[in-house]
């Protein structure tokens, strides 16, 4: 096997990358039963995330002061958002299992 650094850092981004497949396509592909209609729907919350991103920034930036801190800022709400993630994705399926999907009733 080669070793060179360029090899080794390939094999990094592909196990952070099936990581980012377990949890984003095939949690939410448990409600909706079939791969597709998750996959699209990741990836219109992903590009509709970085276009409202690129637009705030672009709207923000010239007022921003510290532009590190408010990267940190940022930084900070996004490693938030992660470690609060699955509670409220543990507490949502619970409640649309149990209340929603019986008032819709088996299809």
């Amino acid at each position: 096997m080669p070793s060179d650094p360029l090899t080794r850092d390939l094999r990094v981004v592909r196990c952070g990358r099936s990581h980012v497949r377990v949890d984003l396509v095939a949690l939410p592909e448990i409600i909706f039963g079939t791969c597709a209609y998750t996959q699209s729907l990741v990836l219109v919350i992903f590009m509709g995330g970085l276009a409202l991103g690129a637009w705030c920034i672009a709207r923000c930036s010239l007022r921003i002061g510290n532009l590190l801190r408010g990267f940190a800022l940022v930084e900070g709400i996004i490693g938030l958002s992660g470690v609060l993630f699955h509670p409220t994705y543990v507490s949502a399926t619970q409640w649309l299992f149990n209340e929603v999907l019986p008032l819709v009733g088996a299809g």
